[in-house]
C-alpha cells in the first residue's frame, strides 16, 4: 500500500526542505506538493503547479532518495499519518516475513531488521506483527532442535535462525 500526503508549499519548504534542496528544479512555480511514500522504502515527490490538479503521468514523480528525511518531514507535518503509514509498513513486511520461501535466510533476514527498525519507531515490540514461531520453515533434520538452543526459522540451504530471541545463525545440518 502507498501513502500520500498533500502539503502546502509553505508545509513543504518547511517539513521537506532538506529534500526539496536535492530535486531537480521544477519546471515552473509549485504551490502544492504531494509526497508517496510506499512500505518498501522508496518515496517520491510531486510538485503540482497553480490552479491544477493534472492527471498523474509517472514522468511527474520525481524519486526521493532521502528516505529516511522523507519519514521525518511527514513525521513533523502529519503525526497520525506516520503512524499510520508505519503501522501499515509493519503489516507489509509481516506480510512478506510470512509468505517467506524458505530459500536463504538471506531473503528473510532484511525483513526482519526492517520490521524490528519500524517496531521501534512505533514503539511497539516486532512480535506484534511476527512470531518467529509462526514463520514458514524448511523441514529440520531429527534430533537438531535441542531446548538450550532452539531453531526458529530454517531455510533450504541448512542454515537457520537459533538462539534464545534468534538472533544467530547456524548451520542445522551439522547437529543431525
Amino acid at each position: 500500500m502507498t501513502w500520500t500526503t498533500i502539503l502546502n508549499r509553505q508545509e513543504g519548504e518547511r517539513y521537506l526542505a532538506p529534500l526539496i534542496e536535492t530535486l531537480p528544479p521544477c519546471p515552473g512555480p509549485w504551490v502544492a506538493l504531494v509526497l508517496r511514500l510506499h512500505p518498501a522504502g522508496t518515496a517520491s515527490i510531486r510538485p503540482i503547479p497553480p490552479g491544477t490538479l493534472t492527471p498523474e503521468r509517472p514522468e511527474d514523480w520525481i524519486p526521493v532518495a532521502d528516505y529516511p528525511g522523507a519519514l521525518v518531514g511527514l513525521e513533523t507535518a502529519n503525526r497520525q499519518l506516520y503512524l499510520e503509514y508505519l503501522r501499515e509498513a509493519a503489516r507489509h513486511l509481516a506480510r512478506q516475513a510470512h509468505t517467506w520461501d524458505r530459500e536463504t535466510l538471506d531473503d528473510l533476514i532484511p525483513i526482519l531488521r526492517q520490521l524490528d527498525e519500524v517496531c521501534e519507531a512505533l514503539e511497539v515490540p516486532p512480535t506484534r506483527y511476527v512470531l518467529l514461531t509462526d514463520l514458514p520453515t524448511a523441514p529440520l533434520p531429527p534430533g537438531s532442535r535441542t531446548p538450550a538452543n532452539p531453531i526458529w526459522v530454517a531455510d533450504r540451504r541448512g542454515y537457520a535462525l537459533v538462539g534464545q530471541d534468534g538472533a544467530d545463525i547456524d548451520y542445522i545440518k551439522k547437529r543431525a
